[in-house]
């Protein structure tokens, strides 16, 4: 469904067994991986041991077990998907510029923010010019309100709150006239892949950081 004519919601992009596959071999790479917690807040209402969340750059896979190659290949498949759907809905010319994936953990929320400029949409880069990010994509591993509760996207100026099914695909222009938030996660697992896109022309810099 097209929310407006920067934003539109894609259910059933990627089918359920390639999510879980995605989703289990990446919880192992978490269990492994000791990257500082990112944007999320480490400790936020678990009281185990686990950090209430996780965040780290992942590239393709650098294995070469079969789990890995098989997650590399299907990986590969869906960011180009996606990118191709992102560009001829913008009508651009794009290429990945960022690719991560997000596990959140019973506690964790996200502020609201816009991805390539502030709230107010002054620049935020380095040097004083928007963000690459001008397009985002997010691919939601699980069905929240049955896997996870709370963790819902929130669009205020569109006036879209959801919490999307397993497999959908969201995407939207990065500026300030898409702020967005994720409200607090009461239970569960929110597993989500994040691609940033860029006009071709602007791609600097690729951020893919591969965990080996």
């Amino acid at each position: 469904m097209t929310i407006s004519n920067e934003m539109i919601v894609l259910e059933n992009f990627v089918d359920e067994d390639s999510c879980k596959v995605i989703r289990d071999y990446m919880r192992t790479l978490v269990r492994k991986n000791d990257h500082t917690p990112g944007i999320y807040p480490a400790m936020a209402g678990f009281d185990n041991g686990i950090e209430a969340s996780k965040f780290f750059d992942i590239g393709i896979c650098q294995d070469k077990d079969d789990v890995s190659i098989m997650v590399d290949n299907l990986l590969r498949k869906i960011i180009e998907s996606t990118r191709l759907i992102a560009e001829k809905f913008f009508n651009d010319d794009i290429d990945l510029f960022h690719f991560s994936y997000h596990i959140m953990l019973p506690g964790s929320k996200q502020n609201l923010h816009s991805d390539s400029t502030d709230l107010e949409g002054n620049p935020t880069g380095e040097n004083g010019e928007d963000e690459p990010q001008e397009y985002s994509a997010l691919i939601y591993l699980c069905s929240g309100g049955t896997e996870y509760d709370g963790g819902e996207i929130n669009f205020p100026k569109q006036n879209a709150c959801f919490a999307p099914g397993i497999g959908d695909l969201v995407i939207f222009r990065g500026n300030h006239e898409y702020p967005h938030e994720v409200k607090e996660l009461t239970r569960g697992i929110r597993d989500t892949i994040v691609l940033f896109f860029c006009k071709k022309e602007n791609n600097r810099n690729t951020s893919i950081v591969s965990i080996v």
